[in-house]
């Protein structure tokens, strides 16, 4: 089971949409935001592989270049993210961001990149990311506690468990560490592509 809930806005859940786009063979199922650029939540595309995103507490020393929400667009495309990632560590990028890869085969990794900085790593299940940095990258972001991100980590830290129901993973996801939190996806299958 993947799970992911967008917790910055609680007004904002009128403003998401499921989009199913074909780019010649491929077909990508996205969670999506009215008047965004695609790319900001969590999406499934037909390789087989779940992308789903998070906004990280940043430097205020913001560069300029590539926006987020264009990088995880095209990231939403991948057959092989760590194969897209030496391509990734060359892009000129303007902003903090996670992205978790989950592949048909179970195989997750966790990438987590700053303007300059980036990561991925090989995880495995159950996993868990907030809104901040897992991994060395910690140093250098500000923990301005975004969207109650610690508390939101350590309350799932200490409630997963390595298999759920649906009705567990809903519990967790709507835990009352933050008041924002809005569930929106719990399960995705992969026939939904086909």
């Amino acid at each position: 089971m993947v799970a992911h809930n967008e917790d910055w806005c609680t007004e904002s859940k009128d403003d998401i949409c499921i989009l199913k786009k074909f780019i010649w063979d491929l077909v990508i199922l996205e969670i999506f935001y009215y008047n965004t650029f695609w790319g900001n939540s969590i999406s499934v595309n037909s390789n087989g592989i779940i992308q789903a995103v998070n906004t990280l507490t940043y430097s205020k020393k913001q560069k300029y270049g590539i926006p987020r929400n264009v990088i995880s667009r095209w990231l939403s495309e991948t057959i092989n993210p760590i194969k897209d990632f030496k391509k990734f560590k060359k892009f000129k990028r303007s902003a903090w961001y996670n992205h978790n890869f989950i592949s048909s085969k179970w195989l997750i990794w966790d990438l987590e990149s700053s303007s300059k900085k980036q990561i991925i790593l090989n995880v495995t299940s159950p996993f868990i990311h907030t809104n901040h940095c897992l991994s060395n990258l910690n140093s250098r972001e500000e923990n301005n506690n975004l969207f109650s991100t610690f508390e939101r980590y350590e309350y799932a830290k200490k409630n997963i468990k390595k298999t759920f129901s649906v009705s567990d993973c809903k519990k967790l996801m709507h835990n009352n560490v933050s008041e924002k939190n809005i569930l929106f996806l719990v399960k995705i299958l992969f026939p939904v592509l086909y």
